[in-house]
């Protein structure tokens, strides 16, 4: 038991300062949780193709799982009546893995692959349109300071 008396009081103090001082220190260590920094996406460029009528494509390597084909379409003389078919295919298969494109007429876009990193080649189908496609894949980087 501690007394009231001088060396008493002084041990009080002791073991206060003691157990109180963790206890602050931690009390300073409950701020919030920072926020896990959110990636950033870009793309780099991979190839171009571009053409009238059907053709199938030299391979190109893709060593991301997201990637994107960004195409075009012109020289429709009759409304809606060009055509262009766009299949992505497996270079080490042959084997079609996805639709990329599908689209009458003039017109634009971007379609998104998501697949395994791989070497590919694409199929181009197409009547009365000249088309133009970009190859692109994805990378993710973090943001600075993180």
């Amino acid at each position: 038991m501690i007394l009231t008396t001088p060396r008493g009081i002084a041990l009080r103090f002791a073991l206060t300062a003691v157990l109180l001082v963790p206890v602050l220190s931690l009390s300073g260590c409950n701020s919030a949780p920072a926020k896990p920094k959110t990636p950033l996406v870009g793309w780099r460029h991979i190839t171009d193709f571009s053409g009238r009528g059907s053709t199938q494509t030299e391979s190109f390597n893709i060593e991301a799982t997201q990637w994107r084909i960004k195409w075009e379409t012109k020289g429709d003389t009759a409304p809606s009546t060009g055509t262009m078919l766009v299949m992505v295919n497996s270079a080490v298969s042959g084997r079609p893995i996805a639709l990329g494109v599908e689209h009458n007429g003039n017109g634009k876009g971007i379609a998104y692959v998501t697949e395994d990193p791989r070497y590919y080649y694409l199929v181009i189908t197409s009547e009365n349109l000249d088309w133009s496609l970009s190859v692109d894949e994805e990378v993710l980087g973090q943001p600075k300071g993180s």
